[in-house]
């Protein structure tokens, strides 16, 4: 053996490592392995890991929310002695994103200093077993999580919004919305309108829906369209983008409006908005 890392804990005072190193030195007189340190690994919010207490946490857990790949970046782009914790709470979308831009840096698609290129291409180069010819489609976390719960988890649907296969990732997002997503990301379109509105929340709506039914948009045509909205009406864009939100999801805050509208469909929407009163 020539390279044995081990837990910082082995190598204190008396530890496994120190004491294994003086007895292959001085019983075999052979050259201790080379030494590496390595930090422990935490679960956001909760404790450190320790078999002995408990407190483990297996790689099917993992792997129900994160990609093989994925968890790999974890471990390569965190260097040796840096303490990190695997994460379950909001930077799950974080860390998707980060490994999807060390993707794009690597097939060269993003411009990086030279500096750091290296780095990051040998960090993508050990979080996949095999390395791609092509870079792969890239799907959005963030997207796929507020698509699974548009579909209410049914995958085979929210594949029809992509030209690739996005299920493995969407699945993912879906056990993340389930177990461990907080309450204020996770929503539920509603049937009917069961809040009570402003005469200018009503009003601004029912133009918004007087909008979608006569003109096609995108991401960015839509979100102007709201502070046109906003501005002929006289509401303020606070109060708009709450009552919307409130109609959508009886939530006063949620995904992107624009695109929240767009992925739920211009038809469902204009439904749920006359039956404003």
């Amino acid at each position: 053996v020539d390279f044995e890392p081990a837990g910082k804990d082995h190598y204190a005072a008396g530890g496994s490592r120190i004491t294994a190193n003086e007895i292959i030195e001085s019983v075999w007189n052979k050259k201790h392995p080379i030494d590496l340190a390595y930090e422990w690994i935490g679960i956001k919010g909760g404790k450190q890991f320790s078999s002995s207490s408990g407190n483990v946490l297996t790689l099917n857990d993992c792997l129900e929310i994160y990609e093989p790949e994925v968890i790999r970046y974890l471990f390569a782009s965190t260097r040796p002695n840096a303490e990190f914790a695997i994460s379950f709470d909001l930077d799950v979308i974080k860390i998707y994103s980060d490994f999807d831009q060390t993707e794009k840096i690597y097939f060269g698609k993003e411009e990086i200093s030279k500096e750091k290129l290296a780095k990051e291409k040998r960090i993508y180069e050990f979080s996949c077993v095999n390395i791609p010819k092509k870079m792969p489609f890239q799907a959005s976390f963030r997207h796929l999580a507020m698509l699974m719960q548009i579909y209410n988890g049914d995958v085979k649907e929210v594949n029809k919004n992509f030209d690739e296969d996005v299920e493995k990732r969407a699945i993912r997002a879906w056990n993340w919305v389930q177990k461990y997503a907080p309450d204020d990301f996770r929503f539920k379109i509603q049937e009917k309108i069961e809040v009570k509105l402003e005469d200018k929340e009503k009003k601004a709506l029912k133009l918004l829906m007087n909008k979608l039914e006569k003109n096609k948009y995108n991401e960015d045509s839509l979100f102007n369209e709201f502070y046109k909205i906003c501005s002929e009406v006289g509401i303020n864009n606070t109060d708009f983008f709450k009552a919307a939100y409130k109609v959508l999801i009886n939530k006063e805050k949620g995904p992107r409006l624009a695109s929240f509208i767009l992925a739920i469909g211009k038809e469902k929407i204009v439904k749920l908005l006359k039956g404003i009163k």
